[in-house]
């Protein structure tokens, strides 16, 4: 091979990558990100501008303005202190993610923010002078990854059932104090795939929270206040797959509530929950196929009667039940 072509050879090496290159992948060069930084997010490689220890929305939107031609898409606020994210951020860039952290505010955004291309927003450890007000949402019909940890917010209320954008797929709130749950809080997500909603105080809960029929694939309650289920609280959940309510006050395992899930689900953990393996629970010692992922990924021990103390649901067997009436 000569010179020339030689050249050609590693241009074309070069160039090609270079063109295929998805604009989201690339940060703007640093002078134009300043005081903020870019690097690459460490769950799917795409670019994201971090800005650290600001104090005002004209950072933000300077920012913003600088890098306005750049395909970058995700931006992330941490460990600052402001009134406000202004909803001019949206006009001036189509921001795909936005990620608070750690961070301190009086209100989310200062009006509603035309925000139709944002698809996933994160809060984590955010403090808010008002509580989250779901009214700023309604210019965001597109969201479909929310995602609040370590929060304060208390109540999933009327003002989250009117506002929360209803195109939700994936709700993770967790670590948020939250004891109330309204009645209908979720149902009008008929796209809901994962709810998470970990660690608070949560008492209750009831069918009509949900879409009928739901989509729902991942549903977690864990380490909530939850001494009882509904028989029917997983009726139209023909796509169930993970059921996680690990750290309960649950009881009584009921064969209406939990017979129909069980033929379907992947994963049912029911550890640490106070579990009475009397009369009542024989039905899972009848099941006699277990072949499937779902008995090695089925968590929960008896912690009564004394007899049975430390036993897993899993090792029940028809002898532990010989003395039920009717057996």
């Amino acid at each position: 091979m000569d010179f020339k072509h030689l050249v050609v050879l590693i241009f074309l090496v070069v160039l090609i990558p270079a063109c295929l290159a998805d604009p989201m992948d690339i940060c703007p060069p640093k002078d134009l990100t300043t005081p903020c930084v870019c690097r690459n997010h460490f769950d799917d490689g795409r670019a994201i501008v971090t800005c650290e220890k600001i104090t005002g929305k004209d950072v933000i939107l300077d920012v913003l303005n600088k890098t306005s031609d750049y395909g970058y898409g995700y931006f992330m606020i941490d460990l600052s202190s402001l009134t406000y994210i202004p909803a001019a951020a949206f006009e001036i860039k189509k921001l795909v993610r936005l990620i608070i952290m750690d961070t301190t505010m009086v209100s989310l955004f200062d009006k509603p923010p035309n925000a139709k291309d944002l698809l996933g927003l994160t809060a984590y450890g955010l403090k808010l002078s008002r509580a989250i007000q779901w009214d700023l949402f309604t210019e965001i019909p597109n969201l479909k990854n929310l995602t609040i940890q370590n929060s304060p917010l208390r109540n999933i209320d009327d003002k989250f059932v009117q506002y929360a954008p209803k195109s939700l797929e994936r709700i993770t709130i967790s670590n948020c104090s939250i004891s109330k749950v309204h009645e209908e809080a979720f149902a009008s997500m008929n796209s809901l795939i994962d709810i998470v909603m970990d660690e608070g105080k949560i008492k209750t809960l009831a069918r009509s929270m949900f879409p009928t029929p739901a989509e729902i694939r991942k549903f977690s309650f864990k380490n909530q206040r939850i001494e009882s289920l509904p028989e029917n609280l997983f009726s139209d959940m023909p796509h169930l797959q993970h059921l996680w309510l690990t750290g309960n006050l649950i009881s009584q395992i009921s064969e209406n509530t939990f017979k129909a899930p069980f033929k379907i689900l992947m994963s049912c953990l029911l550890d640490k929950n106070p579990i009475k393996c009397n009369c009542s629970i024989r039905w899972i010692a009848l099941i006699k196929d277990r072949e499937g992922v779902f008995w090695r990924n089925l968590l929960g021990r008896c912690e009564e009667p004394k007899n049975l103390h430390g036993v897993e649901l899993t090792a029940l067997t028809p002898n532990h039940f010989q003395h039920c009436e009717g057996f």
